[in-house]
């Protein structure tokens, strides 16, 4: 199991990664230069981008779902109960996402952000 305060941390453990609060500080919104890599509450769990191949393996034959509130024609998001993981898989998981998201990003943004 995993916290929301967990989450935080690994999250803004990312370069250049900004936190946005909503929804009266129940929803928390992770960004790297304006792209959503993350979204975590205590009610809804953690929402982050996957791969095609996480996507398949985690809302097929593991805990996740696909994510409410995104479109499934942009990108693979994955929406998990915080009780469900552990600290180890969602670092994975936000590391893969942060990159995901980034990688609409400009290329000299990217090489910016150490990603090229």
């Amino acid at each position: 199991m995993i916290t929301r305060d967990d989450v935080h941390a690994l999250a803004m453990g990312r370069r250049e990664a900004t936190h946005v609060v909503l929804f009266r500080g129940r929803l928390d919104v992770y960004k790297v230069r304006g792209k959503v890599f993350g979204v975590c509450s205590e009610r809804d769990g953690l929402t982050f981008k996957a791969t095609e191949i996480a996507y398949a393996v985690l809302t097929e034959d593991g805990p996740g779902r696909p994510a409410p509130g995104f479109a499934p024609g942009k990108g693979h998001w994955v929406n998990l109960p915080l009780s469900e993981v552990d600290r180890e898989d969602v670092e994975g998981w936000l590391e893969t996402s942060y990159r995901l998201a980034a990688g609409s990003l400009t290329k000299k943004v990217r090489s910016e952000l150490g990603l090229t």
